[in-house]
């Protein structure tokens, strides 16, 4: 969870094209911690 936080925090720092840019890494971090099973 506290993941999460610094993700938001990240994104308020990078503004919006960062944001999107950051979401699309979390995604695909999601992604491949489903694919190990997480």
């Amino acid at each position: 969870m506290q993941g999460v936080m610094v993700f938001l925090v990240l994104c308020a720092n990078d503004g919006q094209e960062g944001l999107q840019k950051r979401q699309r890494d979390f995604l695909e971090m999601r992604h491949f911690k489903r694919c190990l099973g997480h």
